[in-house]
């Protein structure tokens, strides 16, 4: 297996969530990508023209490393 070498710079690990009208699993989701120890972490969640409350979930997590696009 490789070995990964940290190099204490940018982002460790990125996890882009691709969703559309999902907003129940978007929140589980969220929530175990978030607990995540160890790495430097950045959440991209790509909405696809939702009309549940896609947004409203992602804009209601308290974590600076969780974007929507």
């Amino acid at each position: 297996m490789p070995t990964v070498e940290m190099s204490g710079r940018g982002r460790d690990v990125t996890v882009v969530i691709p969703t559309r009208n999902r907003s129940g699993l978007l929140r589980r989701s969220l929530a175990s990508v978030t607990a995540q120890a160890g790495v430097e972490l950045a959440v991209v969640v790509v909405d696809d023209g939702s009309t549940d409350d896609t947004g409203d979930v992602v804009r209601g997590v308290a974590d600076d490393r969780v974007r929507l696009v």
